[in-house]
């Protein structure tokens, strides 16, 4: 038996642990922000988990009850209020998975949970789709990249956001791992990144392409096999590399390169990711790309330039944050808002949700719903409503400007200001540092496709279809440079 069998074995018993400890008080219901329950359904829902958990899934799970289990963006900010203190990421993502291999997931997430176990069977080290990443990879870059840049420096950035040359990186060196997403969904962000590394002297080398990807996505959609493949995957081609440090960009890959041990209630088994298991055991230490930039400006590599003179508030991301302190290897939110107490000029302010309190961009939950939902068009777009009262709070302290490091976040909330009409402004992190150390920013450009697939409701927007003329001149843009 293979280890990632070993620890799909692992994952009822860690679920059924957590369910042990909870008394069905509904708590994390009723103080859910996305949808607040009554403390009578609120105890009514958590009960029938409960029983449907120690029933062995043997008793029929009532429907809102699995409204519930996708709904949930599983980031941590129910914790506190859980009296048991118990882990609702485990919960939800354990009940994700239990759901899809009883067949009784949502239509279209079993269909992509069926076609990802087809695949994986056929083709483990995923030949096909590190192949078809490579050809569709470039032509997700956006058009204005390559119509404003020369082809040597567009072929140079693609490269180094990619790096497929493994054999420069030497034993020890520090491994820069954007994270395949932000690679290919938030490439401004992740140019920025590198010419602040560069400006700072940093020796580094990056890696972004599919193949290192962390598997994170999948877990929280409950593919946990596919999820336990990808990252063991990812893990003993790092181990092979041998970097001394990996700097993640993205906060979900930081969550899973940093899982820690989950008891699962048999003796003393516990569960863990193997990325997060290989890396450790390989002595490679991790860390958050604010944490290593706020190293370097500790250590004064990173010079500044120039001044910001504005009030400026962070932020945080669920993943760095409450999800990061209840899996991972603890909080580290705070890294973000040294580093804009840290540039000259700026007005540190703190937004009425921090901290225990932050919660989810929403990301977790559009993706869930929307692909759960067969009636998404009709569904109230919860995400948004919580961002509206996160922007509410800030504009009601007279908070103008918002940043944060995590580029989900970040695309998100773009999306979202638009539709209230851009209140306020929010800035990668990435933008004010680089600003205030004298490089100059470019107006932000994210990927042509999320451009013209919005999350926000409706699903697909009658703006899509003029995008369509820019989708397909990236595409045409971009094969012209790589066959030329």
């Amino acid at each position: 038996m293979s280890k990632v069998e070993k620890k799909l074995r692992l994952i009822v018993p860690a679920l059924k642990n957590a369910v042990k400890e909870c008394t069905a008080c509904g708590a994390c219901l009723q103080n859910c922000y996305l949808n607040k329950y009554s403390p009578k359904l609120a105890k009514k829902i958590m009960s029938s988990i409960r029983e449907y958990v120690f029933s062995d899934f043997k008793r029929s799970l009532p429907g809102l009850a699995k409204t519930v289990i996708w709904r949930c963006c599983t980031d941590e900010s129910c914790h506190s209020f859980c009296p048991k203190g118990i882990s609702k990421s485990i919960l939800m993502i354990g009940l994700r998975f239990v759901l899809l291999q009883k067949g009784e997931a949502p239509f279209l997430i079993q269909l992509i949970e069926s076609s990802m176990r087809r695949s994986f069977q056929k083709d483990p080290e995923f030949r096909l789709q590190r192949a078809a990443m490579r050809i569709i990879g470039p032509l997700m870059y956006p058009s204005k990249w390559l119509k404003e840049r020369s082809r040597k420096e567009v072929t140079e950035r693609i490269q180094r956001a990619k790096n497929p040359q493994f054999d420069r990186i030497k034993k020890g060196a520090t491994l820069f791992m954007p994270g395949c997403g932000h690679t290919y969904g938030m490439p401004h962000s992740i140019e920025l990144t590198m010419r602040i590394l560069d400006k700072a002297g940093v020796d580094y080398a990056t890696i972004g392409t599919p193949e290192f990807c962390c598997g994170g996505v999948f877990a929280v959609a409950g593919f946990l096999k596919g999820s336990l493949l990808i990252g063991e995957r990812t893990g003993k081609a790092l181990k092979k590399l041998k970097p001394g440090k990996v700097i993640t960009a993205c906060p979900g890959c930081f969550s899973a390169y940093t899982n820690k041990e989950i008891p699962t209630g048999v003796g003393t088994k516990t569960f863990k990711f193997p990325l997060s298991e290989i890396l450790e055991e390989a002595g490679i230490e991790v860390l958050h790309l604010s944490e290593f930039l706020f190293q370097l400006i500790k250590s004064r590599k990173i010079k500044f330039e120039r001044r910001i003179t504005r009030p400026i508030a962070v932020l945080n991301s669920c993943s760095t944050g409450g999800r990061a302190k209840t899996l991972g290897k603890g909080d580290v939110s705070q890294f973000q808002h040294e580093i804009l107490k840290s540039i000259p000029g700026v007005e540190y302010r703190e937004l009425p949700l921090l901290k225990e309190t932050a919660r989810c961009c929403g990301i977790t939950v559009k993706l869930t719903e929307k692909v759960a939902s067969p009636f998404s068009l009709l569904n109230p777009d919860l995400a948004f409503n919580s961002q509206r009262e996160v922007i509410n709070d800030a504009l009601s302290q007279e908070i103008r400007d918002v940043t944060t490091i995590c580029g989900g976040c970040a695309m998100m909330y773009g999306d979202g200001l638009k539709q209230m009409g851009n209140p306020v402004k929010f800035w990668d992190m990435q933008e004010l540092l680089a600003h205030a150390m004298g490089i100059n920013v470019h107006p932000r450009q994210t990927d042509e496709i999320f451009n013209w697939m919005k999350l926000s409701p409706p699903y697909f927007k009658i703006g899509m279809l003029s995008a369509i003329p820019r989708l397909i001149e990236t595409a045409a843009t971009a094969v012209k440079y790589i066959l030329s």
